[in-house]
């Protein structure tokens, strides 16, 4: 698996990360590339980082070989440098998963909770030969790439914003629809694994959450129904 990490590349009055990373995985899979998905990743919000709105970080999952990694990277550099936004500080982050270290991981984890600086991430990245560059403005999103990297190569963290055809499911459907677009569970807040027969209301927002690298879709009870849980639901 091949990770693309982006990060911090709008601006107040454009599209968000998590947008330009979903054109971004189209138009690898234009490209002939398997894309297993798009997570996004939160991090620290604090008045100390310069971050646009809710300071999260994008990551592409492309099922490919280690001997693509140049021609990717170059797809999503092209692909960033055309569209960049002025006042955004876009970093990118490309990594085949067997450069990905226990080091890269905790990087992420410490930028859910601490004020990281572009030195660290840029000698991190050099230290286990990960592509690491700065595509505008003050470059600091490649703290988020970086981090969007490891966070999605670990999976336990996260939340995909594209996968399959989650997207395309509306209103109320079947359990077996939902499985049949991408997603490998549907469970409780209680942990309850829902059956193939039972029905959800999406309220049109199935975003799976990442556990053990698989998406699962939490739901809970509400008015005698499932439902699917709002973005403040975290495992």
């Amino acid at each position: 698996m091949i990770y693309i990490g982006i990060d911090d590349t709008d601006n107040l009055n454009s599209r968000g990360t998590g947008h330009r990373a979903r054109k971004l995985a189209g138009l690898l899979k234009r490209y002939g590339y398997d894309v297993y998905g798009v997570t996004r990743h939160q991090f620290l919000v604090s008045p100390l980082i310069p971050y646009t709105s809710h300071n999260s970080g994008a990551c592409v999952h492309v099922k490919a070989e280690k001997k693509e990694i140049g021609y990717i990277t170059t797809l999503a550099r092209e692909f960033m440098v055309e569209n960049f936004v002025e006042d955004s500080d876009p970093g990118l982050c490309v990594a085949h998963d067997s450069e990905i270290t226990s080091e890269v991981v905790n990087f992420g984890f410490r930028a859910k909770v601490e004020v990281l600086s572009k030195e660290e991430a840029y000698s991190l990245a050099k230290s286990f030969k990960i592509h690491l560059e700065e595509l505008g403005g003050s470059g600091l999103g490649i703290i988020g790439a970086l981090s969007s990297v490891g966070l999605a190569y670990l999976g336990n963290d996260g939340r995909f914003i594209e996968l399959g055809r989650t997207r395309d499911l509306k209103g109320i459907v079947s359990v077996k629809d939902i499985l049949d677009s991408g997603v490998y569970r549907v469970v409780s807040t209680e942990g309850q694994v829902l059956k193939e027969c039972e029905y959800v209301e999406t309220t049109g927002w199935v975003r799976p959450v990442m556990v053990a690298g698989k998406p699962y879709l939490i739901v809970e009870r509400k008015n005698g129904r499932w439902e699917v849980v709002g973005k403040t639901f975290s495992l």
